[in-house]
C-alpha cells in the first residue's frame, strides 16, 4: 500500500514536472491524460525530448529525510528520468523561494512532506515556505492550502461536507467549558477533538454534558494549538476498523485499513498499524 501510494505522488509530480518544464502546453496537456489512463512509464515517454534538467525539491523533516516514505519517493522520483535532479532538503533550514536566486537555480516542482502534525512554529514556518515558493511560481504539491487543510479537523469537515459527504453533527468551541449555545441541540455521547494535531492525540469520548465539565475541571481535555476543539456526535463503527483512502485525479489509487484492539482507539495512524 505504501508502494502504491508512491506511485500515485510520482504521477502527480510528473504531471507537475511536464507543465514546470520548457515543453509546449499542448504536450504537457497530452502528457497528463496518458499518464492517468497508462501510468507514469507511458507519460515520461513524451518527455524523452526535453533533455533540461528537472529540478525536484523534497521538504521534510530532519528526523523524516531517511525514512521510507522520502527514500522511497526519491528513488522513484531519480529512476523515472535521466535528468531528473532531487534534493531533500530539511524544514528546519531550508529557505526555498524566499533567496534571490534566479529561476535557474529554482526548482520546478517542490513536493512537501512535512507533517501538519509538526510543532507550531515549524508548520508556520512550512506554510511561509510553500507561500514563498508559489509566490515565485514554483509549482508545488501538497502546497499552503492544501498543508493548512491538513491541519485543522475543521477544516477537513467543510472540504467533506463540499464533496456532499455526510459526518457526524459537530460544533467548534473557542472556550471550555463551552457555553449552552455551543452545546444547544448536540446529542451526548461526543468525541472532544482537539482542532490541531495528529495521531488521535486528545481525543476523548464524553458520555454526558456532566462529563464534558468534569473532564474541563480536572484538566483531561485541552484545546487545540490554536485555542479550537471540536465536539462531535459519537457513531460507533460497525466494527473497530479505521479506513484511510489515497484518491488522485478522482479516482482511488489505494486504502489500508486499520484495527483497533480497543474500542476507544481513536487514532488512525497508518504507520503504526503497518507495523
Amino acid at each position: 500500500n505504501t508502494r502504491l501510494a508512491h506511485q500515485s505522488l510520482l504521477q502527480v509530480v510528473m504531471i507537475s514536472a511536464h507543465r514546470a518544464s520548457t515543453l509546449p502546453p499542448q504536450a504537457a496537456d497530452s502528457g497528463v491524460v496518458t499518464s492517468m489512463r497508462s501510468g507514469v512509464g507511458e507519460e515520461l515517454h513524451h518527455c524523452n525530448g526535453d533533455m533540461h534538467p528537472l529540478r525536484i525539491d523534497v521538504l521534510t523533516l530532519a528526523a523524516h529525510r531517511r525514512q521510507v516514505w522520502v527514500r522511497l519517493l526519491v528513488d522513484r522520483l531519480t529512476a523515472a528520468r535521466p535528468d531528473v535532479k532531487v534534493r531533500v532538503l530539511d524544514a528546519e533550514e531550508a529557505t526555498v523561494g524566499l533567496g534571490v536566486e534566479s529561476k535557474r537555480q529554482q526548482p520546478h516542482v517542490l513536493i512537501n512532506r512535512v507533517s501538519d502534525a509538526a510543532a507550531p512554529a515549524l508548520a508556520k514556518a512550512t506554510v511561509t515556505l510553500l507561500s514563498a515558493a508559489e509566490a515565485r511560481g514554483v509549482r508545488v504539491i501538497n502546497g499552503s492550502r492544501c498543508y493548512g487543510i491538513g491541519m485543522s479537523k475543521l477544516l477537513h469537515h467543510v472540504m467533506l461536507d463540499g464533496a456532499g459527504l455526510a459526518t457526524p453533527r459537530s460544533v467548534v468551541c473557542r472556550r471550555l467549558p463551552p457555553d449552552e449555545e455551543t452545546l444547544a441541540g448536540l446529542r451526548f455521547p461526543v468525541l472532544f477533538k482537539p482542532n490541531s494535531g495528529g495521531f488521535g492525540a486528545g481525543i476523548v469520548r464524553l458520555d454526558s454534558e456532566a462529563e464534558l465539565k468534569e473532564s474541563v475541571a480536572i484538566g483531561a481535555v485541552k484545546m487545540g494549538e490554536d485555542g479550537m476543539c471540536l465536539l462531535q456526535e459519537y457513531v460507533a463503527p460497525a466494527r473497530q476498523e479505521t479506513f484511510r483512502v489515497w484518491v488522485a485525479g478522482g479516482t482511488v489509487q489505494c486504502g489500508v485499513r486499520i484495527w483497533h484492539s480497543q474500542p476507544d482507539d481513536f487514532g488512525g495512524c497508518m504507520s503504526a498499524a503497518c507495523r
